[in-house]
């Protein structure tokens, strides 16, 4: 995983909202939003990486092992925008 700093994460908030408010529009995709502002490829990277192992991490409150394993912090960020 990356070494990144804060303003990164600002940014990928900021295009997540962007992500989640696009979804409300009829005939505009979110993923279209995540490829065109360009964190597509890692947040389906990121995702293809959870499997079971990482429950026990969760229980264990292991967060610096699921940010270093699963890139946490990213699907973190990236999902506190998403509403159903």
């Amino acid at each position: 995983m990356k070494k990144r700093n804060k303003s990164f994460y600002v940014i990928l908030l900021i295009k997540s909202i962007l992500m989640g408010t696009v979804n409300k529009l009829p005939g505009v995709s979110g993923g279209l939003v995540a490829l065109l502002t360009g964190f597509y490829i890692e947040m389906i990277n990121s995702l293809k990486r959870i499997n079971f192992k990482i429950i026990p991490l969760l229980l264990k409150l292991k967060f610096s092992n699921l940010n270093t394993n699963y890139n946490g912090l990213f699907l973190i960020t990236k999902n506190l925008t998403m509403k159903n």
